[in-house]
């Protein structure tokens, strides 16, 4: 489970996060998990140090500790041969702060989280860069203004200490058509990636009332109208039971021209057939060559949804980090 299945119990939660790294180290600056007395939620790289962790929150949990930071060295001491340095932030938050994080994990606009680790900080600011700047010194200011800053920073001026968050809009916003078995092997992939989902069928009793908070449900009796709501450069998984809805959703997707990704599951012969259906139809031979079908990486054979669903998952992961790279190389070539 993910540390935001968390926010709903802040009474009996501690969140341990990733201040800062020196040298080599199992996960990066920002990671977090969630510790209660008797469970656990997602993971800071496992092994002796999130052992040594997981001891240490619940330790802080019983004394009532608000906020402490900890050196780890990952050296023989803790039985790891990474050799590096982590610190980490444990912290308790209250039902509002977790409202707010529930908030920005939404990822519905851009909004950064300053929190204030000097013994008399008080809760964390929360909002736009430029709201934020009156809280730190102008030393500091930089920090708020580089184009291709962290998602997490530890901000230090003599005695006082910051950590400052972004929470980007959500830029991995998935549409997916149709709620079979793959689809339903393929949500809780979805569910613990940085992503948005979008999860719609034409019957309504196919889709469940619970789903994690990264996923949006909706019935309609034509799907593709969904199509013409979506987001400029969303993720599409076309996966419906009939091929006849299929067809018209891939049309809609082609022909907005926008996708980031339209995948279809099915074979190349279903591809073949729908290639001849939609050019007679007047879709481009260029509109055309932005489906991917079949879907997943290559080198996945099962036919099992389980293994279809990892290898659909991989493939958008890989499109995804793709595309980030790419719009990464475009701000750096234009600052």
């Amino acid at each position: 489970m993910r540390w935001r299945d968390a926010l709903h119990q802040p009474d009996v939660t501690l969140w341990v996060t990733v201040l800062a790294v020196s040298g080599s180290a199992p996960r990066e600056p920002g990671a977090r998990m969630a510790v209660q007395p008797d469970a656990c939620f997602d993971t800071i790289g496992g092994g002796h140090l999130e052992f040594q962790a997981i001891a240490h929150a619940r330790a802080l949990l019983q004394q009532g500790v608000t906020r402490h930071i900890e050196r780890f060295a990952l050296g023989a001491s803790l039985g790891q041969c990474c050799g590096g340095v982590v610190w980490l932030l444990f912290e308790r938050w209250d039902a509002a702060q977790c409202a707010q994080m529930q908030q920005a994990l939404r990822g519905e606009h851009t909004v950064c989280r300053l929190q204030a680790l000097h013994a008399d900080a008080t809760g964390a600011a929360w909002g736009e860069v430029a709201s934020l700047r009156p809280q730190l010194p102008t030393a500091l200011h930089t920090a708020l203004d580089q184009a291709d800053a962290p998602r997490c920073q530890w901000l230090q001026q003599g005695e006082q200490q910051w950590l400052l968050e972004r929470f980007p809009a959500c830029d991995f916003r998935i549409e997916l058509f149709g709620a079979g078995h793959v689809a339903r092997a393929l949500l809780p992939l979805l569910a613990s990636l940085p992503c948005t989902v979008h999860w719609v069928d034409s019957r309504e009793e196919m889709l469940p009332a619970d789903v994690p908070d990264n996923v949006q449900t909706e019935w309609l009796d034509l799907p593709e109208q969904r199509v013409a709501e979506a987001a400029p450069g969303s993720f599409y998984l076309v996966m419906t039971h009939s091929h006849a809805e299929d067809q018209r959703l891939v049309e809609h997707i082609l022909r907005r021209g926008d996708a980031a990704y339209c995948g279809l599951i099915g074979s190349r012969s279903k591809r073949q057939q729908f290639r001849q259906r939609l050019r007679r139809r007047g879709v481009s031979e260029l509109q055309w060559q932005a489906l991917t079908c079949p879907i997943g990486v290559a080198g996945i054979r099962s036919k099992q949804p389980a293994a279809i669903a990892i290898a659909v998952a991989a493939e958008l992961l890989q499109r995804h980090e793709a595309r980030q790279l790419q719009q990464q190389g475009r701000v750096q070539a234009q600052a």
